[in-house]
């Protein structure tokens, strides 16, 4: 057995890391670790063929990444992970966050982000932040005030003027509206 990390792009929740998990058992693969955008396994030989891997992740949506680290995909798990954590601390911010995840500088995985996504780190961090705040708003009866402090706002204050800055909306005229699409996490 040879131990190697996959690195898998689209990886977004833990529905995808139990299909990763699947898979890779399926196929005789001893998984070692497993975290958003990669896993560490033992394969059953010293040179298995990824082909099959990579046509079953396909399948579910998912794709092996052939050019080895996929930081892009890490740090999105960083941040999709930290947005649908409600107990996730705010004592340390998320690029201190990403970076111990990650080990690497911020700077160099900004920088690596942005060409590769062409947006930033705190860009797509804000649009989950939005997309989570519209589905609590559509999906529950919890407070604006609550509401803001799950997504780790300073103020309600400062969450409504985010909120309607991205969206052209209040968070209660959004909620009064009631129609309301969530859309998939992987594709925002």
């Amino acid at each position: 057995m040879k131990e190697q990390t996959l690195y898998i792009d689209d990886m977004v929740c833990y529905r995808c890391v139990m299909a990763v998990e699947r898979i890779l058992e399926e196929a005789d693969w001893r998984v070692l670790e497993i975290e958003l955008g990669y896993v560490r396994t033992l394969s059953p030989a010293d040179n298995a063929p990824l082909q099959g891997i990579s046509d079953a992740l396909r399948n579910v949506g998912l794709r092996l990444r052939q050019d080895g680290h996929n930081l892009v995909a890490q740090v999105k798990g960083v941040v999709i992970e930290y947005v649908y954590d409600d107990l996730a601390t705010t004592d340390i911010p998320l690029s201190e966050i990403i970076v111990r995840q990650v080990e690497l500088s911020y700077s160099y995985l900004s920088r690596h982000f942005s060409c590769s996504e062409k947006r930033t780190i705190e860009e797509f961090y804000q649009l989950h932040r939005i997309e989570r705040a519209k589905r609590l708003l559509f999906q529950t009866n919890i407070n604006i005030k609550a509401v803001a402090k799950r997504l780790k706002y300073k103020s309600p204050g400062h969450f409504s003027a985010s909120f309607r800055k991205l969206t052209g909306e209040t968070p209660s005229g959004f909620r009064a509206k009631g129609d309301y699409k969530p859309r998939p996490i992987d594709k925002l």
